[in-house]
């Protein structure tokens, strides 16, 4: 049986399987390196405001272990 954090866990690695795969695609893709890379820097970004917006309602998760 699996714990609670180890389904969670597999969610997370499912997850970044797929993100993986999206972005294997788009690198082999026809698009130009300048729209790669603002695909890329848009990726980022949405990443980092996803971040600050769950640090921000849940403060908790910003913390150091």
């Amino acid at each position: 049986m699996v714990s609670e954090k180890g389904h969670f866990e597999m969610e997370i690695d499912l997850l970044f399987g797929k993100i993986e795969r999206i972005w294997d695609e788009l690198i082999k893709s026809k698009l130009s390196e300048q729209k790669k890379g603002e695909l890329y820097h848009s990726f980022c970004n949405f990443l980092g405001g996803f971040a600050a917006r769950l640090e921000e309602k849940h403060p908790y998760l910003n913390e150091t272990h």
